[in-house]
């Protein structure tokens, strides 16, 4: 028997990929002669005519655009393309749609308001740049939309990362321990010469629930100045498909690629890299920092093949009671953009201790209904100790 959809697609967009267009080409248009109703296969057909600047690229474009399941990406994508060829109105357009589909899409609106200037509809142009804004407020997106900071530079927030670090949790729902957590550090590495500290976050569903299955691994490398430079995660759970996924990201270019696995079908993506970058490792991390100095700020965060805005304010001090004895904790929200692993809304209220180290000893994650409850063990309170 010969191979499945799925495999002849994989070998299609790695090939793509590899730069090896023609190949791509011949298997994505015997994939679009077989079904040309599956989005899948239009996606990549859409993106291999562009690539090797067919003359019909815009025609598969806008095919993909008629589809059913249509994804923001895929009308991003279009929208970037017909304003390539200076065809504002449908690139406008485009983009309006992939916004519609994603409220949250922080590069469609970049996107949107340059085709409003270009269109000389500046009122528009600065509502959409502002949007941008409020969802990424990097001095990179400052100077691309000409825009002055005002007063001064916020200072650089530096997260609490010691090698050897290790943090275990307990998750809870209601009266259900639903698995465990660990966070550790495992210390410098270089990667394409720069020292990065790696950190490792693991998280396992309890086997005695048959109900619910979870077994995810992020990894991220994070530079001196808290910056992600690369990024690793494989997760399984019992909410979504099996999904793995590498962002890298390289400063000197200020480009990041993301390669991606999720349902057995394979993605690429070339994206601009954005100032501190963030994943959801690192974020946690970066909360630390902003317990720690009281700060409030926006970063954009790798989700999904995308950048989506997470935003990180203190709430203030709040007395809790953990490790049977009650403590003075730092309150800090954390509200992503987005939707995590298991179903996880992306918001998140931490509390931390109230010293340098910044030890959060419990998060309350948001879900459909209720919350998710982490609980450092009392163990890890050693880790403290310089």
């Amino acid at each position: 028997m010969g191979d499945s959809r799925e495999q002849r697609l994989n070998q299609a967009v790695v090939s793509l990929y590899a730069q090896r267009g023609e190949q791509a080409e011949a298997l994505l248009l015997a994939l679009r002669k077989s079904d040309p109703r599956w989005l899948p296969a239009a996606r990549w057909w859409a993106r291999a005519r562009a690539e090797l600047a067919r003359p019909d690229a815009l025609e598969a474009a806008r095919a993909l655009m008629s589809m059913s399941g249509l994804q923001a990406k895929d009308a991003l994508f279009v929208g970037n393309l017909y304003a390539q060829r200076g065809e504002h109105g449908p690139a406008r357009d485009c983009l309006a749609r992939a916004l519609e589909l994603d409220p949250y899409l922080y590069l469609g609106w970049l996107s949107l308001g340059d085709e409003e200037r270009a269109l000389a509809h500046p009122a528009a142009a600065r509502k959409a740049w502002q949007r941008s804004r409020e969802l990424h407020e990097s001095p990179g997106v400052l100077q691309r939309l000409g825009l002055a900071l005002v007063g001064e530079p916020r200072a650089r927030l530096v997260p609490p990362l010691r090698p050897g670090e290790l943090l275990r949790y307990r998750a809870r729902y209601l009266f259900l321990t639903l698995g465990s957590v660990e966070l550790r550090n495992e210390g410098p590495r270089s990667y394409k010469g720069r020292t990065v500290q790696l950190l490792r976050f693991e998280a396992r569903s309890n086997p005695a629930l048959f109900f619910f299955h979870m077994s995810s691994r992020f990894e991220s490398w994070i530079a001196a100045d808290g910056t992600v430079l690369r990024h690793r995660n494989v997760s399984d759970d019992s909410a979504t498909v099996q999904h793995a996924v590498v962002y890298e990201m390289d400063p000197d270019q200020d480009a990041c690629l993301v390669r991606d696995v999720r349902g057995g079908l394979f993605s690429y993506e070339r994206l601009p890299l954005p100032a501190l970058a963030q994943d959801g490792v690192s974020v946690t991390q970066l909360t630390r920092a902003v317990a720690r100095r009281g700060e409030a700020l926006t970063v954009p965060t790798a989700v999904d093949g995308a950048w989506k805005a997470t935003r990180l304010r203190t709430l203030g001090p709040e007395k809790i009671r953990w490790g049977g004895r009650q403590l003075e904790a730092q309150r800090v929200e954390s509200v992503g953009l987005y939707e995590g692993p298991a179903g996880l809304s992306g918001t998140t209220i931490g509390w931390f201790s109230q010293d340098e180290r910044a030890l959060p000893y419990r998060l309350r994650m948001k879900i459909g209904l209720g919350s998710i409850v982490l609980e450092l063990l009392p163990e890890s309170e050693a880790d403290r100790q310089p």
